[in-house]
């Protein structure tokens, strides 16, 4: 639609825009003239910047005297300013005002010396000859006052500041519903104080019989845009200004509500939020330049999660301290040229800028600390470190939990692994070696990699309970249990199969290679003695080693290498047999 913005626009039967096109201002303001005769209205008169224009755009269809009624929407000073240039020209006899009276009540200050008409005097109705007129209350979206004006013969809503947006390059009209509430959206996140306060306006407009909406900002809404535009500013997180104070860069902070409002949605909706922060970080580098997150957890231990780890690690007790002595840097400047090696045993990339926050209870205690890597080049203003901080609330959030989560899974797990210790010893128990023995078996046989079993008795081992008693013996399983642990290798699993047997597994291991292994443990054992309460004592084993071949379950294993385990015992003990 090639429109001549420097002429009067009719938008529908005798509704005229005759507004001006400010250059480079992605926030125009609208002027709409309804021609009717000696009662003619004009809807927002405009600015000082706007009137020259607005003025000869009305000459050019009538006479200005023959506008009657003058709409004011609200009392600033984009469509009030040029009413004293107005009434100078015109007067003011037969004239009106028509606004609210808590617009009336800061405009009489200007002392026109005009007559005001006051819309909820009247119903909410202004019975105007061959025009008649409704307003729309729309409280306290922008001021107290608000109103808009529905022309009843056209169906055209002039809406004020609802549905306006910014607009880098001027339309009259909006081209489409989807990229016009992307313009409308930062303007009412930033400009709309509560979602209450705005689905308060929406329900009472969207009851209208609409054929197209007339802001006083941004672009004229053809009525099949309507209802999707008001569908998805019922659904707006509004307040901008709640979350961030004195910014001027209404698309970053449009942005950045997004980015936060999704951040949380993860964290509500999610159990394990870091789980997800590969998604959280590329939301946050929509607005700032991060490129890692690391959050400390102080828990019942100390708690790293970072982004380039598979999952979060306890660190040592004494890196609590550590942290809570970098609060430091935290406390003088919250984004420093450091390296986070003066925190972590862990290689980052040398010279990152790091943002570090402080994360606090509700009690505003301090549960941990979060640090945004940053890209060493970005420059970071007071806008991203204020965008920083609104995203460590979420997470902060998220951190508690997360801790939380952890420690339960930390507990579960240290249960289990005490349920499957032998607790004397601290090596597997028989339950174990069960749950894990045929699992390695057919792995073995499904991948073909050797797979070879020991099994070990102590020998002579009751003479040593009957001699010194039971509390020695005691400590000559665990001395035995020392030795495997040493010499075994961590693929290896060694089991307390019962009493003072033993049993190994060694995957990917064949059974000459196991012998070795246990020769190792049986010269280990010959070259000392243990010294209790002054008495050297001394003691062996005998072992079996069988390799898989075709047996038909884990269990032909166990007994083929028990067999060559007897067989060493009644070849005079201290010696080890292989299948």
């Amino acid at each position: 639609m090639n429109l001549d913005y420097t002429k009067p626009i009719e938008i529908s039967k005798d509704v005229y825009w005759v507004g001006y096109v400010i250059p480079n201002d992605p926030f125009q303001c609208h002027v709409y003239l309804i021609k009717n005769g000696s009662n003619s209205i004009l809807i927002d008169p405009g600015s000082k910047i706007t009137w020259s224009v607005t003025r000869n755009k009305i000459l050019s269809l009538m006479e200005l005297d023959d506008i009657k009624y003058f709409i004011s929407h609200h009392q600033d000073p984009d469509i009030t300013a040029c009413m004293s240039d107005i009434f100078q020209e015109v007067g003011t006899k037969d004239k009106f005002v028509v606004t609210h009276w808590r617009t009336k009540a800061l405009l009489i200050h200007y002392d026109w010396g005009v007559e005001f008409i006051e819309v909820e005097s009247n119903n909410f109705k202004l019975n105007i000859p061959n025009r008649p007129l409704e307003f729309i209350f729309t409280p306290y979206m922008h001021f107290p006052g608000a109103i808009c004006t529905y022309d009843v013969k056209t169906k055209t809503l002039f809406s004020s500041d609802i549905f306006g947006g910014f607009t880098k390059e001027f339309s009259l009209y909006a081209a489409d519903a989807k990229s016009y509430f992307e313009k409308i959206k930062p303007f009412h996140e930033h400009y709309m104080p509560s979602n209450e306060i705005l689905k308060n306006g929406l329900s009472k407009i969207e009851k209208l019989d609409i054929e197209q909406i007339a802001p006083q900002h941004g672009s004229i809404i053809k009525k099949e845009f309507v209802s999707y535009i008001i569908q998805n500013l019922k659904n707006l997180d509004v307040g901008l200004y709640l979350t961030f104070e004195g910014h001027k860069d209404i698309q970053k902070l449009s942005k950045a509500n997004e980015v936060i409002s999704s951040i949380s949605k993860i964290a509500i909706y999610e159990t394990m939020f870091f789980e997800h922060i590969g998604e959280v970080i590329d939301k946050i580098k929509q607005v700032v330049a991060i490129e890692r997150i690391l959050a400390v957890g102080f828990g019942k231990k100390t708690i790293l999660f970072d982004s380039v780890l598979p999952k979060p690690i306890a660190l040592d007790a004494s890196y609590k301290d550590t942290v809570l002595a970098f609060n430091e840097v935290i406390n003088s400047k919250s984004c420093s040229e450091i390296t986070l090696n003066e925190i972590f045993e862990y290689k980052l990339k040398e010279n990152y800028k790091v943002c570090a926050f402080a994360a606090r209870d509700f009690h505003e205690t301090i549960t941990g600390l979060l640090f945004f890597v940053i890209e060493s080049n970005a420059l970071i203003a007071n806008i991203d470190l204020e965008i920083l901080e609104n995203v460590k609330s979420v997470i902060e959030i998220a951190l508690h939990k997360a801790i939380e989560i952890f420690e339960m899974e930390e507990e579960k797990n240290e249960f289990f692994d005490r349920s499957i210790r032998d607790g004397l010893t601290g090596l597997f128990n028989k339950r174990y070696f069960d749950m894990t023995a045929d699992i390695e078996f057919q792995k073995a046989r499904r991948y073909n990699y050797p797979l070879s079993l020991a099994f070990i008795d102590l020998d002579d081992f009751k003479k040593v309970n009957d001699t010194f008693g039971h509390d020695i013996g005691d400590i000559v399983l665990k001395d035995f249990a020392r030795n495997i642990t040493k010499f075994i290798r961590s693929s290896d699993s060694a089991f307390r199969y019962g009493g003072e047997e033993f049993v190994i597994l060694f995957p990917h291991t064949t059974k000459n290679q196991a012998l070795e292994i246990l020769t190792r443990i049986q010269n280990n054992i010959k070259s000392k003695s243990i010294d209790v309460l002054g008495k050297k004592i001394q003691y062996t084993f005998s072992g079996g080693i069988a390799e898989l071949n075709d047996e038909q379950s884990y269990i032909d294993l166990v007994n083929k290498a028990d067999q060559k385990m007897y067989e060493a015992k009644a070849k005079g003990k201290n010696t080890i047999i292989v299948c």
